[in-house]
């Protein structure tokens, strides 16, 4: 009698070691040929394999994607514009780039309708509506709806004066600081009193002016309850009359 032993067979999917380029006929970009199968997960965790950078340690599930990324140290730049000579590192950043050649916007806020190029610019606008700040200042605890705006805000308390005047010399740690401080060269005074028509070269000159005419006065005295229209004001008041919240 003939014993039949079953035997398994296990189909495996291929995989190229080097995910291959090829050319794109219609825009001349380099294209990477993605492998017929996820990466192998790993059985003790279920989690997926890693792809550590050698260089800076960060990993990656995706090995195209460490790829990606290792050319921020290479610097090689394979994917070039054909409008205006730019080249990127990531496919991706070239599809977005085409659209500000194009000048279509095809991202609609829901909210308000304004329209937006890049998917990126939508998804930062809508923090408008839902007051949404992810990036919070570990030192003093103000937030931001934007990343550029919350290094901008870190760059307060490093006390990085990067931005430097050319006409004096004098330096500033946010590129809006030496904006207005240009106007004082320049002798632009864009900001006017809607009240009066005085002009002002910053527009913080004009609102603290503005409150002559209005009476606001925004600074409390937390001691006596005392109302000022500047915070060197009440700063002065604090000083004379409750010297312990001055210190």
């Amino acid at each position: 009698m003939t014993v039949l032993r079953n035997t398994r067979m296990e189909i495996g999917c291929r995989s190229d070691p080097e995910p291959r380029r090829r050319k794109n006929k219609d825009s001349g970009e380099q294209e990477q040929k993605s492998s017929s199968c996820s990466e192998p997960e790993n059985k003790k965790t279920g989690s997926r394999k890693m792809f550590p950078c050698p260089q800076c340690g960060k990993s990656f599930t995706q090995k195209g994607n460490l790829r990606i990324h290792f050319r921020i140290h290479s610097g090689e730049k394979p994917f070039e514009c054909h409008l205006c000579d730019k080249s990127f590192a990531d496919p991706r950043n070239l599809r977005d780039h085409r659209l500000s050649h194009s000048g279509e916007r095809v991202f609609d806020c829901d909210q308000c309708g304004k329209k937006f190029m890049f998917a990126a610019h939508l998804k930062r606008h809508l923090r408008i509506h839902t007051n949404d700040k992810p990036y919070l200042c570990s030192i003093c605890g103000q937030s931001y709806s934007r990343m550029d705006h919350f290094k901008e805000h870190q760059k307060l308390h490093a006390n990085v004066r990067a931005h430097v005047c050319s006409e004096c010399g004098s330096s500033f740690n946010l590129a809006s600081h030496l904006k207005d401080h240009q106007k004082l060269h320049t002798g632009d005074k864009p900001y006017m009193c809607s009240h009066c028509g005085k002009s002002f070269s910053q527009s913080g000159s004009m609102k603290k002016h503005e409150r002559i005419h209005t009476g606001v006065k925004p600074y409390i005295c937390s001691s006596c309850g005392g109302n000022f229209s500047q915070s060197s004001a009440l700063l002065n008041h604090r000083k004379k009359h409750c010297p312990k919240l001055s210190k």
